[in-house]
């Protein structure tokens, strides 16, 4: 490469001498415009030439660097793995031993954005996914002060690219996590990267939002979550009731003969929906949907409800700045009719009026018909009540109960050659 620049270089300043000479001899015979036309063919070659050598040169060059960076990058990469990949007890003693094996292994940290990757892709192999000291040991392998931008273009025109976006994917993983960073944290930015950093404003607004939407919801979740399924199910319902005095029950299918799934039953139902059940109309019937699913973090819970068709109540449009007729209802006027209409409960919604909710342990038919004979026992008016069941999982089949009865008869009837019905 060298002996190509020189040439190039030599080439160069015999042509500049040629255009000096020509232009002597040009100005000797006083032929301003052969003159001309020789200098502007002088320049344009040479500008042609010194294009085309600095393209080989370049070209040259920046094959060798990939070719480098290739054969460098793949080698970093296995080897990062293989900390990770080599350790047989994997716990979070092990996780920081082999961060801190490395940076005492390799003082001058050479590929620590491949580490720094290779321990992100492994944390949940080594269950730390959620622990901030181990983000903050991971932070804490990037060189100190190498990467602080030195002036305001540096700043702007994201310095050492690679590095930060490294860095914002760690923060990252942590925002999607719910670890809210610290002070600590901040310090292990500064001195890596500088305040004038990209990675040290995503720090500070997570820093800003996430205390401040850490106890937004009302349904707060204890955190671990439990492993007891029982446990999740009291959860999911007790987050799903808009009701404060609904009262969430136990049931166990056991205790019923005609049960075939002997599992559990969470239920959920307050007062007013019993007393919704209680005025609900005899000749209208009543269906259970489902299953349908919440989702307590990153677990679901399959759910199914109990319904009613919805209510509709009269629209009454008043003006309230009217003044021309007041009542006066307390001296004996007749009251306006937005004080005599029953007021609508917040379980009666737009598309349907819910009288129940209930997890089971299996989501099977036999487990929601169990579900439903327990409800009998507070709900009398169940007895004289159709129930239909909906089940999303086949939904060409509609199961009708029927609990008026004693004697339990089962009946099958074609409806458009897919319905069954049966009575009990």
């Amino acid at each position: 490469m060298l002996i190509h620049k020189e040439f190039s270089l030599r080439c160069s300043s015999a042509i500049v001498k040629t255009i000096y000479y020509n232009h002597s001899i040009c100005l000797q015979s006083q032929n301003l415009r052969k003159l001309h036309t020789t200098s502007e063919k002088l320049s344009k070659f040479l500008n042609s030439f010194q294009r085309t050598q600095f393209s080989k040169i370049h070209f040259t060059k920046s094959n060798l660097i990939k070719k480098s960076l290739q054969e460098v990058g793949e080698d970093k990469v296995t080897t990062r793995d293989h900390f990770f990949l080599q350790v047989k007890k994997k716990d979070r003693e092990t996780f920081l031993k082999i961060l801190d094996t490395y940076d005492a292994h390799d003082t001058i940290r050479r590929g620590h954005v491949e580490m720094i990757y290779a321990a992100m892709k492994y944390m949940d192999d080594f269950g730390v996914p959620g622990d901030l000291a181990v983000y903050k040991k991971i932070m804490d392998v990037f060189p100190k002060g190498r990467f602080i931008p030195k002036n305001l273009i540096q700043a702007e025109f994201f310095h050492f690219f690679r590095h930060q976006e490294c860095a914002l994917f760690v923060l990252d993983k942590m925002e999607y996590s719910g670890i809210c960073p610290d002070k600590e944290l901040g310090e292990i930015i500064v001195t890596s990267f500088g305040k004038s950093s990209h990675v040290y404003k995503k720090y500070a607004r997570m820093l800003y939002w996430m205390p401040k939407l850490k106890n937004i919801n009302p349904h707060k979740l204890p955190d671990p979550l439990p492993d007891d399924v029982r446990e999740l199910a009291r959860l999911a319902l007790k987050k799903m009731s808009v009701d404060k005095r609904t009262k969430i029950e136990e049931y166990n299918a056991e205790h019923l003969e005609d049960s075939i799934d002997k599992t559990w039953i969470m239920s959920a139902q307050s007062p007013d929906q019993r007393k919704l059940i209680e005025e609900h109309q005899e000749d209208k019937a009543i269906y259970v949907e489902g299953p349908s699913l919440v989702w307590l973090r990153k677990i679901s819970i399959t759910y199914y409800t109990l319904c009613a068709d919805p209510k509709f109540y009269p629209v009454i449009e008043e003006d309230e700045d009217d003044i021309s007729n007041l009542p006066l209802y307390m001296f004996g006027d007749p009251k306006p009719k937005s004080l005599t209409l029953k007021p609508k409960s917040v379980h009666e919604q737009e598309d349907a009026t819910i009288l129940g909710m209930c997890c089971t342990g299996t989501s099977s038919k036999d487990s929601v018909l169990s579900w439903i004979r327990f409800l009998r026992k507070s709900n009398p008016k169940l007895d004289q009540i159709s129930v239909l069941l909906k089940i999303r999982s086949s939904p060409s089949t509609l199961v009708a109960v029927n609990t008026y009865k004693e004697d339990s008869t089962e009946k099958e009837s074609s409806s458009d050659g897919d319905a069954e019905e049966t009575k009990s």
